[in-house]
């Protein structure tokens, strides 16, 4: 029994630590009691099914990139397409052919007043 005792843990607060539990095995205790033991399966599969962080982040882009494109719409003096607008993390990436400098610069301008976006990327390709 005193094997057991020993491998007996307090329940830590962060999921690095009940990962670390986790996967060596250790039972888990909370008020010096037992409360379980979590398994590699178990912990794999909680992590399989959770929902990643990052749809949060996606959703963000793809708003970030559908005002730009209806700023753009709006925009008399360029017919700078959608499949050219690209948005990752936050980061406008504007492709494709630009007519002028001044075009240029607008555009880059235009992504960079659009809320949320952190950055912007100029691929663009002078065509004059």
């Amino acid at each position: 029994m005193s094997s057991r005792r020993a491998r007996t843990r307090r329940c830590p607060k962060s999921l690095r630590h009940w990962s670390a539990i986790a996967l060596s095995g250790c039972r888990l205790s909370q008020n010096g009691k037992v409360v379980g033991i979590v398994s590699r399966s178990k912990l794999i599969q909680a992590l399989a099914s959770s929902k990643p962080a990052a749809d949060s982040r996606r959703e963000s882009d793809r708003t970030i990139r559908l005002e730009l494109l209806n700023r753009l719409g709006q925009q008399q003096w360029t017919d700078f397409g959608s499949r050219n607008v690209i948005v990752e993390d936050g980061v406008v990436h504007l492709w494709g052919l630009v007519g002028s400098e001044s075009e240029r610069k607008a555009l880059i301008a235009l992504a960079q007043a659009v809320p949320g976006v952190s950055d912007v990327a100029d691929e663009m390709i002078p065509a004059y």
